[in-house]
């Protein structure tokens, strides 16, 4: 038989264990929910942001195309695009899925979000550019849409991430644009460099967008990042260029969406 003592104390314990797993609001299992919802809700925008990229390509999006570019399985990336379908935010006609306009406008909303915090990082942050895309990644879906147009407000309403990409409005508009406004057209871009020439990129023009801008970014072609062109294939197309220690072929038409310093300037 327990002695008293102990055995009130015991009691006392699993009160508390029960107490702590299944309080409403900060019991484990309401973590777990929350959890489990936020884990939800992030894979629901990520759907919606990647088919609007998708789109701005020309591209038709397939299940199994998600399930990769957000790293999860077949099955998962179906069942989230069955949850958008009975939302009303994407359309299926065969193996593909197109977003609805709500979609879109739930789409541009992330999109608005993401490319306002690339902007603030750029600003007000001593964070590489590097790492830009990243943590906005990670950011874009803790913020609320009031949070976002706070942010946009202490930004001065800004037009461009600093990628320049054109930000969406807070109505959901998406400037249409092939060269960023507020700067001047590239007085040479990476195409032009000689070999053995190193040069610094001062930015990807407007014209290199959607996977394609994604892919320069994530080698490290970003504002200030220094290019040395090194070798060139028989036919001058294309050039392997040392980017961040790393010797990458680009095509001339891809070598041309990289700004450079141009003559006189610190390269």
């Amino acid at each position: 038989m327990i002695a008293p003592g102990p055995a009130l104390l015991l009691f006392a314990l699993l009160l508390l264990l029960a107490a702590g797993i299944a309080w409403p609001e900060h019991g484990l299992w309401a973590r777990l929910r929350r959890a489990r919802r936020d884990a939800r809700r992030i894979g629901i925008e990520d759907t919606l942001k990647y088919l609007f990229h998708r789109e701005s390509e020309g591209l038709a999006v397939h299940p199994d195309a998600i399930a990769g570019a957000l790293g999860i399985r077949p099955t998962a990336a179906r069942d989230l695009l069955d949850r958008l379908s009975a939302a009303g935010l994407v359309a299926t006609a065969g193996a593909t899925h197109a977003l609805t306009a709500r979609g879109r406008q739930e789409a541009l909303r992330v999109v608005r979000t993401h490319r306002l915090l690339e902007q603030y990082l750029a600003d007000r942050t001593g964070v590489e550019p590097e790492d830009w895309h990243a943590l906005a990644e990670e950011a874009e879906h803790d913020l609320t849409p009031e949070e976002a147009e706070a942010l946009a407000s202490r930004l001065g309403q800004p037009r461009f991430d600093p990628h320049g990409e054109p930000i969406p409005t807070a109505d959901g508009t998406l400037p249409v644009t092939t060269i960023r406004p507020d700067g001047p057209p590239p007085e040479r871009t990476l195409a032009d460099a000689t070999p053995g020439e190193t040069v610094r990129v001062r930015r990807l023009t407007g014209a290199c967008r959607g996977p394609q801008r994604r892919r320069l970014l994530d080698l490290g072609v970003v504002p200030g990042t220094t290019i040395t062109a090194e070798l060139s294939s028989p036919g001058g197309d294309p050039v392997a260029y040392r980017i961040r220690g790393a010797l990458i072929a680009l095509r001339r038409h891809q070598a041309a969406w990289i700004e450079i310093d141009g003559p006189g300037r610190a390269a």
